[in-house]
C-alpha cells in the first residue's frame, strides 16, 4: 500500500489506512492469495476514488462534455469499477472455498473420532 500511496497527501494516507482497516476486519484474510485480493480492492478503491475527483474538476469546466478528458474519465471509471468488483468476487469466492473446506474437514474428523473404539472396545 505504501507504494502506491507514494507522494500522496498526508490526509490521504490517513483515509486509506482506515479504509485498510475496515477492510481487513470484514474480510479477515487468510493466507498470501487473500491478502494480495485484499490489496487489489484497496487499490482499486483508491483508484475509483481518485477517478471519481478528476469527474468532478471534467464537469466544472466550462463545455466539459465538448472535452475529450471526460469520455477518457469515464472509461477509467468503468475499467476500474469492472476490476474492484472482479476482485470483491474473487474474494468472496476464495474465501467460501476456504470455510467450506474447514467445514468439511472438520466433519471428516468428528467421523473418524466417532467410528474409532473406545475403552479398548473392538467390533
Amino acid at each position: 500500500m505504501k507504494q502506491f500511496l507514494s507522494g500522496a497527501a498526508p490526509e490521504t494516507i490517513e483515509d486509506m489506512a482506515v479504509l485498510a482497516a475496515g477492510l481487513r476486519d470484514h474480510y479477515q484474510p487468510v493466507g498470501a492469495m487473500e491478502e494480495i485480493l485484499l490489496q487489489k480492492i484497496l487499490v482499486e478503491t483508491a483508484r475509483y476514488s481518485r477517478i471519481l475527483a478528476l469527474e468532478q474538476c471534467e464537469l466544472a469546466r466550462e463545455y466539459a462534455f465538448f472535452n475529450a478528458a471526460i469520455d477518457r474519465v469515464g472509461r477509467y471509471s468503468n475499467s476500474t469499477s469492472r476490476a474492484l468488483f472482479r476482485a470483491i468476487e474473487q474474494l468472496e469466492r476464495l474465501q467460501s472455498a476456504r470455510k467450506a473446506a474447514e467445514i468439511d474437514g472438520a466433519a471428516s474428523d468428528r467421523e473418524t473420532v466417532d467410528a474409532a473404539p473406545t475403552n479398548g472396545e473392538i467390533d
